[in-house]
C-alpha cells in the first residue's frame, strides 16, 4: 500500500507511524535476507515474481527520506517547553498536539503489545525528533526521566528510551544514574531468575551503551565489578542458562572489558569463559546462531584489541589453546553450514565471517587444521559453488597451508628414507576426486547470470588447492603429483582457463595482461560475478601451472590441432607469462641461500642478460662451462642446454652430463637450480678423490695437452699419470721407467 501511495497522502502526519515501521520491518528483512517479508511488504501489482534486492532497498530509502522529510517539518518549529510537556504525557496520558498524539499513540501500542516492533519505532521516531529539533541536554533528559519513573518498568520501551537519548544525555547525570540503578538491580537477580529478570537487565545494559565512537564507560569501575561478580554466579550455578543470556553476556560483557581490564580477579576468565562456551554450543542452523557469533567474535576482538595491558596479555595466553580450538571449531561449523547452503549470507552471516576469518587468521596456527577430518571439510567448502566468498577463500588459504605443512613433512621423511608405504606422497583426493567430475568450461558460460559463476570461482579455487602441493615439495615429489593430473591438466584445466582469458569477441574482451600482476592475485578481494576478476584469477591459475608443471602444459600446446587456439597460448605465454617466469627462475638463483648451495671454490654461476646463466666448475684452474639459456616463449619450448666447455670428461659422457640436466629441465619440471645443482654433483662425482694426485709429469689434474684426467697407473708405486704426458715422456726420455720409482711400465 505504502508503494501506491501518492506523495501527498505520504506526507500525512497520520501515515507517519506506518510508513515508520514499514521501513524498519523492511530493514530487518534486507539484514535477514527474507525475501518472503520483501513480498509482504511489497504488494505492487507490477510484481509478477521474486522482488530483486535493489527494489527493496530502493524502497527502503524511498520510505527513510519521507520519514525523515516529514518528521523535519514537524521538529523544526516545536516550541522550548516541547520536550518536557512531551515526555510527561506518555505517562498521564493527556497530548496537547499533534506530534505529542502521535508519539502516545505509539507509546501505548508498545504498551499493550507482546512485539518489541512498536517499541523500536517509539525508538527511532525519538531520536528523529531530539536530532531535527536540535534539542539540548535538558531535553533529552525529561524523555530518560519518563523512562525512570515508568511503573510497572516496562523493558521494551526502557530499552527504547536509553538508545535514542544516548546521543543527547549519555553524559547527564539522570542517564548515568538510570545505567547505575540497572546495573545495581541486575547484580542482585538470582541465577533462577537470569533467563527472565537477567535478560530484561542485560538488554538495558546493551541499549545504554554509548556510541561505538565516544569511548565512554558504561558503568563505574566498581559497579561494573558488582555486575560481573553476579553473573558469575549466574554461570556456576546449576541453573540452565539460555541462549539468549549467553549471547546478551557477550554484548555486555564487550562494553565492560575495557572498564575492568586492570582490576585484579577472575572477571577476564569469565569472559573468555562466555567465549569458549558461546563458540562451542552455538548452532549456525539456527535463527539466534549466527547473531550469538557476531556478539561473541566482537567480546574476543576486544579482549585481543587490550592486550597491551600486562594482565589481558596473561589471562589470554593462559587460555590460547582454549581459544585457538574455540575459533577452530567456529569457523569449521560456519565452513560446514556454508558447504550445506546456497542461499547468499544475510548481513549478519556476512559480517560474522569476515569477522571470524580475520580472528583465525590472526590467532589460530594452520597446524590446528591440520587432521584428515578438518581438512575434508575445508576442501568440501572450496569445492562448492557458494555465495560465501570471503569463507571459501579463508579455507583455501587454511587448506594450502596446512597442504604445505604436510609437503614438508613428506619431503624431509623422503630425504631420510623413512616414508612408509601408508603414507605415500599424493594429492588431495577429494579434491581431485571433484575436479575428476567437472566439465571443462567452453564460451556458453558467459551466458549463465551473475549469481552462476561461483561455480567457475569454485572450480579455480580447487585448481589452487591442487597446485599448492608443488609449492614446498621436492623433485622426487613434484615428478609424484604431476603423474596424477596427466590427464586433468589437458582435457579440463588448460582448455577451460583459455575459455576465460579468451572472453568472446563482440560480447566479453579478452583479457589484457598488462593489467594484472599474474603471480600475485588476491583472491580475497575478487567479485566471482566480474568478468575481469575471473579472467584475471584464470590468468593466475595458468601461470602457476607454468610455474610447477611446464612439461605437461609444453605437452599440451604441442598436441593442439586447434590453430588459432595454438596462437592465442603462444601469444598469451610469451607476451604475459615467460617474463616474469625467467624473472622468477632467476630470483631463485639470487637467492643467498641457493648460492650458498652451488658456489664454492669450485663452482662459480653468472647470471646474463639474455635470459641467460652461465654455470662454471674450475678442476686444478681448468673451468668447464655450461650455459641454460631460456627461450622467449618458455615453458612452450624448452630450456636450451649450451656445450660451452669440456675439460677432463670424455665427449660421451660429458653428452650424458648434458642430457641429464636437459631431461630434468625439460621432463620432470626441474628448476634451473636443480639442474645446476645436478651438474655440480656430476662434476664433484667425477672428480672426487683427484686432489693430491697430479700428475708428475705436467704437475696438474687437467692434461695441458689434451684436457684429460690422470688414467694411467704405475703398476709398482700405483702413481697415475696423463696419457699424453706418460707417451711424452718415454718419447723424449728415451726410458720406459715411471718418473718417480723408476720401475719399468
Amino acid at each position: 500500500a505504502c508503494m501506491e501511495m501518492s506523495e501527498d497522502t505520504m506526507s500525512s502526519i497520520d501515515v507517519l507511524p506506518l510508513l515508520a515501521l514499514t521501513a524498519l520491518v523492511l530493514e530487518d528483512a534486507l539484514i535477514a535476507g527474507d525475501t518472503k517479508i520483501w513480498l509482504q511488504v511489497y504488494r505492487s501489482s507490477k510484481t509478477t515474481a521474486v522482488m530483486d534486492r535493489g527494489i527493496a532497498e530502493s524502497f527502503l530509502v524511498r520510505l527513510v527520506h519521507t520519514v525523515t522529510r516529514r518528521l523535519s517539518m514537524l521538529a523544526s518549529d516545536l516550541p522550548a517547553s516541547w520536550h518536557e510537556s512531551a515526555a510527561q504525557a506518555m505517562l498521564n496520558g493527556s497530548p496537547s498536539d499533534a506530534l505529542t498524539t502521535l508519539m502516545h499513540s505509539v507509546w501505548t501500542h508498545a504498551m499493550d503489545s507482546e512485539s518489541v516492533g512498536f517499541a523500536r519505532l517509539f525508538a527511532r521516531l525519538l531520536a528523529g525528533i531530539l536530532s531535527l529539533s536540535s534539542a539540548s541536554t535538558t531535553d533529552a533528559e525529561m524523555w530518560v526521566r519518563t523512562g525512570m519513573r515508568m511503573r510497572p518498568p516496562h523493558t521494551p520501551l526502557a530499552c527504547a528510551i536509553l538508545s535514542a537519548t544516548r546521543t543527547h544525555a549519555y553524559d547527564s547525570p539522570s542517564h548515568e544514574r538510570w545505567r547505575n540503578e540497572i546495573a545495581a538491580n541486575l547484580s542482585g537477580v538470582p541465577p533462577a531468575r537470569a533467563n527472565t529478570d537477567g535478560v530484561n537487565g542485560l538488554q538495558m545494559l546493551r541499549c545504554a551503551a554509548a556510541p561505538w565512537s565516544a569511548g565512554r564507560a558504561l558503568i563505574p569501575t566498581q559497579r561494573a565489578v558488582f555486575v560481573l561478580q553476579g553473573l558469575q554466579r549466574w554461570i556456576t550455578s546449576d541453573d540452565d542458562l539460555s541462549e539468549t543470556v549467553f549471547a546478551l553476556l557477550a554484548s555486555v560483557l564487550t562494553e565492560f572489558a575495557p572498564v575492568v581490564q586492570s582490576v585484579p580477579g577472575r572477571h577476564l576468565d569469565l569472559m573468555l569463559d562466555v567465549v569458549e562456551e558461546n563458540m562451542h554450543a552455538v548452532d549456525l542452523d539456527e535463527d539466534t546462531g549466527w547473531p550469538t557469533l557476531y556478539l561473541t567474535l566482537g567480546l574476543l576482538n576486544t579482549l585481543y584489541d587490550l592486550r597491551t595491558h600486562e594482565h589481558v596479555r596473561d589471562t589470554i595466553e593462559q587460555h590460547g589453546h582454549a581459544l585457538q580450538d574455540a575459533l577452530r571449531d567456529a569457523f569449521l561449523g560456519a565452513c560446514i553450514h556454508a558447504s550445506a547452503s546456497r542461499g547468499t549470507p544475510n548481513d549478519v552471516q556476512d559480517a560474522s565471517m569476515v569477522l571470524l576469518t580475520e580472528l583465525v587468521d590472526m590467532h589460530v596456527p594452520s597446524s590446528r587444521f591440520a587432521s584428515p577430518e578438518d581438512q575434508e571439510v575445508l576442501t568440501k567448502l572450496v569445492c562448492t559453488p557458494s555465495t560465501n566468498r570471503q569463507l571459501q577463500v579463508a579455507a583455501l588459504r587454511m587448506l594450502g597451508a596446512a597442504t604445505h605443512e604436510r609437503v614438508r613433512e613428506q619431503v624431509v621423511e623422503i630425504s631420510l628414507g623413512s616414508l612408509s608405504t601408508s603414507s605415500a606422497p599424493e594429492l588431495n583426493a577429494s579434491l581431485v576426486s571433484s575436479l575428476k567430475k567437472a566439465i571443462a568450461l567452453t564460451p556458453a558460460l558467459w551466458e549463465e547470470v551473475e549469481d552462476d559463476r561461483s561455480t567457475v570461482f569454485s572450480f579455480l579455487l580447487q585448481w589452487l588447492a591442487v597446485l599448492d602441493h608443488f609449492v614446498e615439495a621436492s623433485l622426487p615429489l613434484r615428478t609424484v603429483f604431476a603423474s596424477e593430473l596427466q590427464t586433468l591438466l589437458p582435457t579440463q584445466l588448460l582448455p577451460s582457463v583459455f575459455v576465460l582469458i579468451s572472453g568472446v569477441p563482440r560480447d566479453v574482451p579478452a583479457l589484457d595482461g598488462l593489467r594484472y600482476a599474474l603471480d600475485e592475485v588476491d583472491v580475497a578481494q575478487l567479485t566471482p560475478a566480474s568478468v575481469p576478476a575471473l579472467q584475471g584469477l584464470a590468468a593466475h591459475v595458468y601461470y602457476r601451472t607454468l610455474v610447477h608443471v611446464p612439461t605437461q602444459v609444453r605437452d599440451w600446446w604441442m598436441s593442439l590441432r586447434d590453430r588459432q587456439l595454438s596462437m592465442r597460448v603462444a601469444h598469451f605465454t610469451s607476451r604475459f607469462c615467460t617474463p616474469v617466469l625467467a624473472e622468477r627462475e632467476l630470483r631463485h638463483l639470487r637467492d643467498p641461500a641457493a648460492l650458498s648451495r652451488l658456489q664454492d671454490e669450485s663452482m662459480s654461476v653468472r647470471i646474463l642478460a639474455s635470459n641467460e646463466v652461465v654455470a662454471t666448475y674450475t678442476v686444478d684452474e681448468h673451468p668447464m662451462e655450461i650455459g641454460v639459456r631460456l627461450p622467449s616463449d618458455y615453458p612452450l619450448h624448452g630450456v636450451e642446454i649450451r656445450d660451452l666447455k669440456r675439460v677432463g670428461v670424455s665427449e660421451a659422457q660429458w653428452r650424458a652430463w648434458l642430457l641429464a640436466v636437459q631431461q630434468l629441465l625439460s621432463g620432470r619440471n626441474g628448476l634451473i637450480l636443480d639442474a645446476l645443482t645436478l651438474f655440480k654433483k656430476n662434476a664433484e662425482a667425477k672428480f672426487q678423490g683427484y686432489e693430491g694426485a697430479e700428475c708428475a709429469i705436467c704437475y696438474s689434474i687437467i692434461s695441458p695437452t689434451d684436457q684429460s684426467l690422470p688414467t694411467k697407473p704405475c703398476r709398482t708405486c700405483k702413481h697415475k699419470f696423463h696419457g699424453s704426458c706418460l707417451f711424452k715422456w718415454v718419447s723424449t726420455s728415451g726410458a720406459s721407467t715411471c718418473p718417480l720409482c723408476r720401475s719399468i711400465l
